[in-house]
């Protein structure tokens, strides 16, 4: 069972128990929310714990269930939807928020007889956004990482005023893998690769 990050249920979730003989308990999530103001990109996240004794003496039954889902509404036609599901989880998904101000940062900037120059910005750009990355272990000898960045990167003046940073990537997405030899001539070898793709 895998649920969409809907704009509509943003905000919106809820919240399950029961309990039971035979020492039965569990508990279940699920909860949608924004990653970006303008709701863009959200996340929605579905879990659940279930235990229960076994049918024979000193045996037990347990479940956990994680699906969480990222969604990006690149354009009006365009939408990216990450959707995963599992019984159990060999790895780390990590969901890190950041907001920063950089001064005398480099910047290009057009020349009035049409060259580029790279300059220090007089004004501070201020860098706000976050990252959701997912380190999964495949099998015993393969690895996989899946991450996402985004940022809003604006520079402000002494009247207020900002301005976006279009040097800044706004949306970066990037996977990669990798295999370790375990045995033969290849042992000890590590080979991988990735991906990676950018929206200023």
């Amino acid at each position: 069972m895998t649920k969409r990050a809907h704009r509509d249920q943003i905000g919106k979730g809820e919240f399950k128990t029961n309990f039971g003989t035979n020492s039965l308990y569990g508990f279940g999530a699920d909860y949608t929310g924004k990653m970006t103001d303008d709701e863009s990109v959200r996340y929605r996240i579905v879990a659940s714990l279930n235990h229960a004794n076994g049918e024979w003496k000193d045996t037990e039954n347990k479940t956990i269930y994680l699906a969480p889902t990222l969604e990006w509404d690149i354009s009006d036609r365009t939408r990216l939807s990450i959707l995963t599901s599992s019984m159990w989880l060999d790895g780390v998904i990590t969901i890190a928020g950041f907001r920063a101000k950089d001064t005398d940062a480099l910047v290009s900037k057009l020349q009035p007889n049409g060259t580029v120059s790279t300059e220090s910005d007089e004004d501070p750009i201020y860098r706000k956004g976050f990252e959701l990355q997912a380190d999964v272990n495949l099998t015993e000898n393969w690895t996989g990482t899946l991450a996402y960045t985004y940022t809003k990167a604006e520079s402000k003046d002494s009247t207020g005023t900002k301005t976006r940073r279009p040097l800044i990537p706004t949306n970066t997405l990037a996977a990669k893998t990798a295999y370790t030899f375990s045995n033969g001539m290849l042992n000890g070898l590590t080979v991988g690769a990735g991906i990676r793709y950018v929206e200023h």
